[in-house]
């Protein structure tokens, strides 16, 4: 039975309400530290289309610390498209180096697309998945078959039907700082911003300092067009989470609105690897490289964003989507 959005929460009676950034028994913790500059480095090589620069780069890294999760991750991305079979040999690597984080396993998925072997994506594209939402997801003290399915209604793109659920719990429970979060996300979904604006105001507020609250404030803000306060909350989400998807792609729009083009490439680069099972990030990416000439890594990650959709698609039922 293949996994959906009901796995990624995570009923422990006695777990903090946030638990994204936090670690169950038996589990790794995800590396929080920060990408060492020089990788930083060889993905604005990548994304000037200086792919084997950028190889080169990461090879660099490797030689002084052959246990780098991120080197081997960022290698096996940038030669996805030159050499798979080298490619997943780091991807490999990387997933045992840090087996909670969704990009390796995911990449995976794409490297059966990419050969064809159609069947044997959906595995590791729907590990990928798993992980992806436990990743962004926040704890639920406690859960009941109306929340669940509302959770599945917001990944199906439905979330009209999870709005009311999650805003009838928390009224019941208005101290349970996780349930306005999920109201929130749902209304984010939904497309009612100054709503979940409101609502996560109220979250970040409190005392629980949650990167993904912060974040998903940053874009209500960003779509609402209030600039300073998108960019206060996305670098207080990274401060708190450095691996955040989402405050790296409300960065990235922000910074590329600026015209800083360079710097927003290369935090929308970080949301796509942070969270490869977002598909806007790989749409903002890959258009916004078309539209200031780097077609190589636009087609490149445009190509990425069709395997993705495909998959994600039929995998999470959305409207159009023919399931298998």
């Amino acid at each position: 039975m293949r996994p959906t959005a009901r796995s990624f929460i995570l009923l422990l009676t006695a777990a903090p309400f946030f638990s994204g950034c936090g670690s169950r028994d038996g589990e790794a913790e995800i590396d929080t530290a920060p990408v060492p500059e020089t990788l930083l480095i060889a993905d604005r090589q990548y994304l000037r289309g200086s792919s084997g620069q950028a190889q080169e780069t990461a090879r660099g890294v490797l030689e002084t610390d052959p246990e780098s999760f991120q080197a081997h991750y960022r290698l096996g991305f940038y030669l996805f498209f030159d050499d798979l079979d080298e490619a997943v040999v780091h991807l490999d690597k990387a997933e045992t180096l840090a087996p909670r984080h969704p990009g390796p396993p995911f990449f995976r998925g794409f490297a059966a697309m990419y050969d064809n072997r159609f069947r044997e994506a959906e595995p590791p594209f729907a590990h990928g998945l798993d992980l992806g939402q436990r990743r962004f997801g926040v704890t639920l003290r406690d859960t009941t078959e109306v929340l669940r399915e509302a959770i599945e209604a917001v990944y199906a793109r439905r979330a009209h039907r999870a709005v009311e659920a999650f805003a009838e719990a928390s009224a019941a429970d208005p101290d349970d700082a996780a349930l306005a979060y999920h109201h929130a996300w749902a209304l984010h979904a939904l497309g009612d911003l100054d709503a979940a604006a409101e609502v996560l105001r109220g979250v970040v507020a409190e005392e629980y300092e949650v990167a993904q609250a912060h974040a998903l404030l940053a874009d209500c803000l960003r779509q609402m067009q209030r600039r300073s306060g998108a960019r206060e909350a996305a670098e207080r989400a990274l401060e708190l989470d450095p691996h955040l998807a989402l405050a790296h792609f409300v960065l990235g729009e922000l910074l590329i609105a600026d015209n800083e083009f360079a710097d927003g490439f290369a935090q929308l680069l970080q949301a796509v690897l942070d969270d490869p099972t977002v598909i806007r990030y790989y749409e903002s990416l890959g258009s916004n490289l078309n539209r200031y000439q780097q077609p190589k890594p636009s087609g490149n990650v445009l190509q990425l964003m069709d395997w993705a959709t495909g998959f994600l698609g039929r995998h999470l039922g959305w409207p159009g989507h023919r399931s298998r």
